[in-house]
C-alpha cells in the first residue's frame, strides 16, 4: 500500500462525495434542509453562501470532521482494502483526516464560483 497522500487523496475524496449520506449530512449540518431532504433548486448567490457554509463546517467543525473521517474508515475508503492494508489505511487516516478534512474546505472555499458555476445555479 503506498502512502503517499496524492495517491490517496483522490479516491478517498471520490468515495465521500459519492457516499449517499454525505449530500444529506452536509446540508442538514448547515442548516439548509429541512428534515434532511437535499434540495437541487438554487440561485448562484444561494449556491456561493451555501459553499461557505459548507467550508465552514468542513474548516471549523470537529465533531464533523471526526465523522467524515470515521465515514473514510469504513465503508467508504479503508474498508476496501486487505489484511494489514486496513490497519495502515485506518492510521494513515488517522493521522491526517481531520486535517484533510479543513483542506478540502479551504478548496471549496476557494473554488466556490467554479463549482457553483459547474452546478448550473440558477442567475
Amino acid at each position: 500500500m503506498s502512502t503517499g497522500m496524492a495517491t490517496h487523496w483522490p479516491p478517498i475524496a471520490k468515495g465521500l462525495f459519492e457516499f449517499p449520506d454525505t449530500p444529506n449530512d452536509i446540508c442538514s449540518n448547515i442548516g439548509y434542509c429541512k428534515q434532511s431532504i437535499f434540495r437541487q433548486d438554487v440561485t448562484c448567490e444561494e449556491c456561493l453562501d451555501n459553499i461557505g457554509k459548507v467550508a465552514n463546517l468542513l474548516t471549523t467543525d470537529e465533531d464533523f470532521q471526526n465523522q467524515v473521517v470515521s465515514k473514510v474508515k469504513d465503508p467508504i475508503y479503508c474498508a476496501t482494502f486487505e489484511g494489514d492494508d486496513v490497519d495502515t489505511c485506518n492510521m494513515f487516516v488517522d493521522l491526517v483526516g481531520p486535517q484533510s478534512v479543513g483542506v478540502l474546505g479551504d478548496v471549496a472555499r476557494q473554488q466556490a464560483d467554479r463549482i457553483c458555476e459547474a452546478a448550473m445555479c440558477t442567475p
